[in-house]
């Protein structure tokens, strides 16, 4: 039985260009992390394969991983990170897509109010319908409306809420939390 990993990161700060993800302050967080840091750690039952889930916004880190996938049969899929609503969007997606690892994107901009009205980026998230990609939101209760009105804008675009949008699993109904004040929220928060 296969047992995948749906949302992982890479990344390696030793690298000549480094990352922008994590910050250097994130003591936990930055050191190279790669799949085989992953399946040393011990797991009650082995996972088979991974997602990564890009979160640095340069385009060729997506490349990156796509690299890392082909000397590792761990990596089973790549959510990556293109500028959606750039001029440049359709020739990047076009570029990996063409990779069977590469899935979809993710988008992890906290000012998505007016993106859907905004014809350059609804049309970028339409091409991903056409290549068969998904599409990650990430933050805090606050996509959760743009989730929903995306979802009738474009009802073919596979949607994954990244992270449970930042709802605390305490016991509390989900909307008592997203009744909370956003900038609360928000620095509660410290996801990617």
């Amino acid at each position: 039985m296969a047992l995948i990993d749906t949302h992982t990161h890479f990344y390696d700060p030793s690298r000549p260009e480094g990352v922008p993800w994590p910050p250097r302050d994130k003591k936990r967080l930055y050191r190279t992390v790669l799949p085989k840091d992953y399946r040393a750690l011990p797991v009650p039952r082995p996972v088979t394969g991974t997602v990564v889930v890009e979160a640095s916004p340069w385009v060729e880190d997506n490349q990156w991983v796509l690299d890392l996938a082909a000397k590792e049969s761990f990596i089973v899929g790549l959510v990556g990170n293109l500028p959606v609503g750039s001029k440049q969007f359709a020739g990047h997606l076009k570029r990996f897509a063409a990779n069977k690892v590469f899935r979809g994107i993710r988008i992890r901009d906290r000012k998505l109010e007016g993106t859907l009205d905004d014809r350059a980026f609804t049309s970028d998230l339409k091409l991903l319908t056409d290549h068969d990609l998904s599409l990650d939101l990430v933050g805090g209760s606050e996509i959760l409306w743009f989730a929903d009105r995306l979802a009738t804008d474009l009802p073919s675009l596979r949607i994954v809420i990244d992270h449970l949008a930042g709802v605390r699993v305490e016991g509390k109904a989900p909307e008592k939390r997203a009744k909370q004040g956003k900038k609360k929220a928000d620095a509660e928060l410290d996801l990617d």
